[in-house]
């Protein structure tokens, strides 16, 4: 599911935004929740695109591993520049 919403992005040229939350199991590992929300078939829709291990809970650390698994997806820098509308946190990310 994850690789058919990054190609209906970068092939439709969507513009999407990405919405993320930090969350520490009760074992003490830290994860970033990753979603993305974009339009598909005019309709506005949020995915649930992945859980993502982050090494600290660091501004710098969370931004690295969201670029990481961004860029993993096919969704690189310049799709970021030209498609990204949005994003939203908790503050935790510059």
């Amino acid at each position: 599911m994850r690789s058919e919403i990054a190609k209906h992005i970068i092939q439709q040229k969507r513009t999407f935004a990405v919405m993320i939350d930090e969350s520490t199991s009760c074992s003490n590992d830290q994860s970033l929740i990753v979603y993305l929300r974009t339009l598909y078939e005019d309709t506005a829709c949020v995915y649930f695109f992945g859980l993502v291990a982050v090494e600290q809970a660091t501004a710098d650390a969370i931004l690295t591993s969201l670029l990481n698994f961004l860029h993993v997806h096919g969704l690189t820098d310049d799709i970021l520049k030209e498609q990204l509308v949005g994003f939203c946190s908790d503050g935790a990310v510059p």
